[in-house]
């Protein structure tokens, strides 16, 4: 059992306070890598923000918000869409992973929320092996998870997670030095902001602790160890003796009602019996399997284990799964089934977001293995182990690409080039705060226009080398776009009639967003509102140019509008922003602030 902090004062061990050295790992961000907003501002010494309640860009803002992103065009249909394919309470969405200089005995842990809060949904903590054991023993703790939906108060907060419930305990012998936060920000009406998380805990291990009784590792994650349930030696002939009243059901009734399980309790109950067994393996309930629940946790011989029942998988999600080394992840796609076809071959779309394991190894066989694949998410893939090489491969292999999400993805021009034009059916396309696009996205963007005349959305977010250049080729090349993302593109000016053109030759579009735009006037949203009369979402936040009347004409005109950006307009004041919200109920409007107290 974990002593209170008041326990370890009375032993003369006096709790220590500490705040992130560095950030580990995370899935997005709004801000640039290490710039304003950017997960970096949760390192530091101590909170920078709080108590102060609103938009400051020394806080760490995650890149999306609401349920509008969830509703655009650009939005991708989940993989394990069987009924309860995910746990039950799970619904994170985007995390963060932060390192601490001290590993501590965790006491209590500290979130401070400047903006928005109660998007947080889960956090856990990892502890270190003993000292002289192996450094794959350490292990991830769920400390807490959201019980359920919340109203949250409209004021900064420091939120305390309760840690006495960890699972698995935390032994008295490990020490804690990395915490993860997982978000969903879904919940929230508007970007949420983290000022810092603070660890507490005490340093040292007494001589007489002993270590705690916790299941193995491989106990905890039986949920994906699928062992035969052999049964009584004398069951063997008939399995469906074994199984109870279960072997009594007709099988397609079985089938269905396995088919309602996640993916943990389907396999444990393929450790019940023969019959179950059989029948926890058929491939159908496997054709759209997401590992990312699991990310945790998930080894190598758990991957591999699951390969003889993906021989139907058509979607598969590691998303965020670090623990898997890249040799078994090109093992399971090359794995050979019984028809002398490959794993990799039958899959039509592969998630691999914020993958740690990933290298050129990874990506020459996805484009060796996976020629059918049509959709592919490589964001956060940026590590120096991906190099020219491995993403060369990829424009050689992959020809029937609908989908491609690189965000943050650290591709280079000329593989960038070639792959688009290996891939001339692409239809949603994600290149915000790709590296790349800093320096050379007018020439990205042509290419895409020319050769991908179908394009239906397109993420530029953060592309700082964008300018009118490129718009004007969107605008005459891709006139079925829906979607655009060219916020913070500070290149694009707008005197130069490139977005007007925009809004006279796309005029389905329902998603624009121009953050950060300093050039827009009210003539380029009126143009907007005129041409774009389907348009569901808009952002001109930080658009001192725009006027309350062009607003106001925005809502008049475009009668689908349900977000609508106006945070930093200059001449628009919140007071004329709570009458348009009475007087456009349908319509979500945003105004961002800074709350000084």
């Amino acid at each position: 059992m974990q002593r209170s902090v008041s326990e370890d004062i009375l032993l003369n061990k006096k709790p220590i306070r500490q705040f992130p050295c560095k950030v580990v790992a995370f899935s997005s961000q709004y801000g640039s890598e290490d710039g304003s907003y950017s997960v970096r501002q949760l390192v530091g010494t101590g909170p920078s923000v709080y108590p102060r309640y609103g938009d400051f860009c020394e806080a760490c803002v995650l890149r999306y918000y609401g349920p509008w992103w969830s509703q655009a065009p650009s939005a991708a249909p989940p993989i394990g869409t069987r009924p309860g394919s995910l746990p039950a309470g799970y619904c994170s969405e985007d995390f963060v992973e932060v390192e601490y200089s001290q590993p501590v005995r965790l006491q209590r842990i500290r979130v401070y929320e400047t903006f928005v809060p109660g998007c947080l949904v889960a956090v856990f903590a990892r502890s270190l092996a003993p000292e002289g054991a192996d450094a794959e023993a350490d292990l991830w703790h769920r400390v807490w998870r959201r019980p359920g939906p919340s109203k949250e108060p409209h004021a900064s907060r420091v939120f305390e997670p309760p840690t006495d419930s960890c699972w698995p305990p935390v032994p008295p012998n490990r020490l804690v030095n990395r915490l993860r936060l997982e978000f969903n920000c879904c919940l929230a009406a508007y970007y949420t902001e983290i000022d810092t998380v603070e660890l507490i805990g005490t340093a040292g291990i007494d001589s007489g602790d002993q270590e705690a009784a916790v299941q193995p590792l491989a106990e905890q994650v039986a949920s994906l160890s699928l062992v035969d349930a052999a049964g009584p030696a004398g069951d063997s002939a008939d399995p469906a003796a074994s199984a109870g009243w279960f072997g009594r059901w007709p099988s397609e009734l079985l089938s269905r009602l396995l088919g309602l399980l996640d993916l943990q309790s389907l396999l444990r109950l393929g450790q019940t019996c023969r019959l179950l067994n059989h029948f926890s393996a058929d491939p159908l309930l496997y054709r759209s399997l997401s590992l990312r629940p699991y990310c945790l946790r998930l080894k190598d011989d758990h991957l591999l284990s699951l390969a003889e029942r993906l021989t139907a998988c058509r979607q598969l999600e590691l998303s965020w799964c670090s623990g898997v080394g890249p040799a078994t992840f090109c093992q399971l796609v090359n794995c050979r089934l019984d028809d002398g076809a490959r794993v990799g071959r039958q899959l039509t779309a592969l998630r691999l977001a914020s993958c740690g394991f990933l290298d050129d190894t990874c990506l020459t066989a996805i484009a060796e293995s996976c020629p059918a694949l049509n959709e592919l998410d490589l964001s956060g893939c940026n590590s120096a182990r991906t190099t020219v090489l491995g993403f060369s491969a990829l424009a050689t292999g992959l020809r029937r690409l609908r989908r491609l999400n690189l965000y943050r993805c650290g591709i280079g021009l000329e593989q960038l080039l070639a792959l688009i034009r290996a891939n001339p059916d692409l239809r949603h396309v994600n290149l915000g705060a790709c590296p790349v696009m800093t320096d050379f996205a007018d020439g990205v963007v042509v290419e895409l226009a020319a050769c991908c005349r179908g394009l239906l959305s397109l993420d530029l977010w953060r592309s700082r080398g964008l300018g009118c250049l490129g718009v004007t080729a969107l605008a005459d090349g891709c006139p079925g776009l829906l979607e655009l993302d060219i916020g913070w593109c500070t290149r694009v000016n707008s005197s130069t009639g490139c977005l007007a053109e925009l809004a006279q030759k796309c005029r389905s579009l329902q998603k624009l967003f121009l953050t950060a735009n300093r050039t827009i006037r009210d003539v380029d949203v009126e143009q907007i509102a005129k041409h774009c009369r389907d348009l569901r979402q808009l952002d001109i936040l930080g658009s001192n140019q725009v006027s309350l009347e062009a607003v106001q004409f925005v809502l008049r005109s475009c009668p689908k509008l349900e977000m609508f950006d106006v945070s930093f307009c200059g001449q628009i004041k919140r007071a004329s922003v709570e009458c348009l919200k009475a007087d456009y109920p349908h319509c979500s409007l945003q105004m961002s602030f800074q709350n000084q107290q």
